[in-house]
């Protein structure tokens, strides 16, 4: 059996700072999503997405 042709890698995190004082925390989340093509030279990608967001009052772990 080959390796597939197309590989799909996805990343994601969260974190929130002022964690410890509700007024003042914020939250956010990001993730970024590749889809490459092992054809192509190491690096290259079909296809890239970033999306994130914030979000007043989150702690940190409901970021993650």
């Amino acid at each position: 059996m080959s390796d597939p042709r197309y590989y799909i890698k996805i990343f994601a995190d969260g974190a929130a700072s002022n964690n410890q004082d509700a007024e003042k925390r914020i939250g956010g989340t990001g993730v970024v999503v590749f889809i490459q093509d092992s054809e192509l030279p190491k690096g290259e990608n079909i296809f890239k997405a970033e999306i994130s967001n914030t979000y007043p009052g989150m702690t940190n772990n409901q970021a993650e």
